[in-house]
């Protein structure tokens, strides 16, 4: 006799639907127009078996979005709709799709640059359609999203956007020393009037208000999909993080000894990066320690 069971009875039926002649017909396809370069088409045929379920489908439609290829979508949209297929992948039980989520809240690469008038433009290029990413370059370097406390170490590495940086910031100072002198000058000779629509008595505002996303929510959530890499797939880099954000508490609480644990279960396959951690988060504790002596000392007198 069989033992019942949803959970295998589940997963054989999905067995047989991604094998149906529909879904593999369309998935076979879609990978001989991606080989062939014709990316939007192969897209198309991703998305429709994605939309059925397929894991097949769901990755590499998200793979494809993520490169932007996004059929004339904004840039944070065409973001979106890559994320909630690695999400949908991710419920199934992908590895590299709970690891892609948990990146994209890690990194904060779900938090919005610009509103949507801001957004780049799509443009086409042999009948494929691209962004015109501002920071292309810098966003494909490792040290560019880096959270926590390293994130100066970038410009050790890539020393060109430490002076991007310093003429970002010039450009700003002269922007707000010119929206001071435009402030003073409406405070003698009154309020500048608006260059709205005079005759319906409407004005029409500058700039809408940006809804910001929280931090810690994002940091929240990307331990959710590495806590789910790690425990059903052992996933060395999912435990690394884990430990990276327990020891530094990044929407986890800051717990050094399930920091050490997350790092040990990582360094069964990456063992010189555990050690390397596991070193600095000793010097780390002993620092937070010592504030911690100090600030009693402080308290007591």
């Amino acid at each position: 006799a069989v033992t019942q069971s949803c959970t295998n009875a589940l997963r054989y039926y999905k067995s047989i639907a991604d094998g149906g002649e529909t879904i593999s017909r369309r998935n076979r396809a879609a990978w001989k127009q991606y080989n062939a370069g014709d990316y939007e088409s192969s897209l198309r045929n991703y998305l429709a078996t994605a939309e059925t379920g397929s894991e097949t489908g769901q990755v590499n439609a998200a793979f494809l979005l993520e490169r932007g290829h996004c059929l004339g979508m904004t840039r944070d949209s065409c973001t979106r709709a890559s994320v909630r297929l690695w999400r949908a992948a991710a419920r199934q039980g992908n590895l590299e799709a709970c690891l892609r989520v948990g990146d994209y809240y890690y990194y904060g690469r779900m938090k919005k640059a610009r509103d949507s008038k801001t957004t780049p433009p799509v443009v086409v290029e042999d009948g494929n359609s691209k962004f015109l990413y501002e920071q292309e370059e810098l966003e494909g370097k490792a040290f560019y999203f880096v959270p926590g406390p390293y994130r100066w170490a970038r410009y050790i590495l890539y020393p060109e956007e430490f002076f991007q940086l310093v003429k970002k910031w010039s450009a700003k100072f002269i922007k707000a020393d010119h929206d001071v002198s435009e402030n003073e000058a409406e405070d003698v000779y009154g309020p500048q009037t608006c260059s709205g629509n005079e005759a319906s008595g409407t004005c029409q505002a500058a700039e809408d208000d940006i809804e910001k996303e929280d931090g810690e929510d994002h940091m929240a959530i990307a331990a959710q999909y590495y806590r789910k890499a790690a425990e059903e797939h052992k996933s060395a880099r999912a435990n690394f993080n884990l430990g990276f954000m327990h020891e530094w508490g990044l929407g986890l609480t800051q717990d050094f000894p399930l920091a050490k644990r997350h790092y040990d279960l990582a360094g069964e396959e990456a063992s010189i990066a555990s050690s390397i951690a596991l070193w600095a988060m000793s010097v780390h504790q002993r620092m937070v320690k010592l504030t911690m002596v100090l600030d009693a000392d402080y308290s007591a007198k």
